[in-house]
């Protein structure tokens, strides 16, 4: 089989659909006991060496440096806790607002984050990634952490009334020019990782000028769109043969 690239719907509108909340394991407790917990509640998606119940400042801990912890106070605002030359150091929400460091941070990350890290971004949410003018990858930041959803990019289908569609035998017009070594010789499978340029998009099986399966990739995975081929019905007679025995 050929290998192709559809460029007949390069201009609609899409069509996302959420496919994947990436998320992290549930929190749990390390067995500090010089950690005098507040009781706010461990953010579910905290790594598991943070302890189930928020630490007090200053307390003992023997948990990695670059861990971060993260609990909700309550009130719908972040607390975030990490152990620092083997003492607890703990920031909350009021600190941002009255200047003590993390400062709140008015602009989106330049790449995505992942979901569960520590974030102190108030703004909406950042958007990453592109499938015809709509961001692939969603982050909010909620309670102090990243929450990052996936969608993937499915093409948009075909206008109904775009007009009469020429049909000379081959694959649809423009396909002979979007050859590319990059798209497999048969359709690849849905989140197969993949390298080809995120505006390449490899079509296989025609009917009737248009594709039936299209593979693009989004953010190093394949993403397919299948359509059904449904041939039109055919036209009716205008109007009745007569054998020449007929009409006595």
């Amino acid at each position: 089989m050929s290998r192709k690239r559809s460029r007949i719907s390069s201009l609609k509108a899409p069509f996302v659909v959420t496919v994947a909340v990436v998320g992290m394991g549930a929190g749990g407790c390390t067995g500090n006991s010089d950690s005098a917990p507040t009781g706010n509640t461990a953010n579910s998606a905290n790594p598991a060496e943070c302890p189930t119940l928020e630490p007090t400042g200053d307390a003992v801990c023997a948990v990695a440096a670059d861990v971060a912890c993260n609990y909700n106070n309550g009130q719908g605002q972040g607390t975030n806790a990490n152990c620092a030359e083997g003492k607890w150091v703990v920031n909350t929400y009021e600190d941002t607002l009255t200047g003590n460091p993390p400062e709140p941070e008015p602009m989106c990350p330049d790449a995505a984050p992942t979901s569960g890290d520590l974030c102190w971004y108030y703004g909406e949410s950042c958007g990453y990634g592109d499938c015809y003018g709509t961001p692939t990858t969603d982050a909010s930041c909620v309670d102090g952490s990243w929450l990052v959803s996936i969608m993937s990019c499915n093409p948009p289908m075909p206008e109904p009334d775009s007009g009469p569609i020429e049909l000379d035998g081959g694959p649809p017009d423009g396909a002979a020019d979007a050859e590319s070594a990059e798209c497999p010789e048969i359709p690849p499978t849905m989140g197969e990782p993949c390298s080809i340029s995120g505006q390449d998009i490899c079509g296989y099986n025609e009917c009737l000028g248009y594709w039936t399966t299209e593979a693009s990739c989004v953010d190093s995975q394949w993403s397919l769109m299948t359509l059904t081929c449904n041939p039109p019905m055919p036209m009716p007679d205008s109007g009745l043969s007569l054998d020449a025995g007929d009409g006595g």
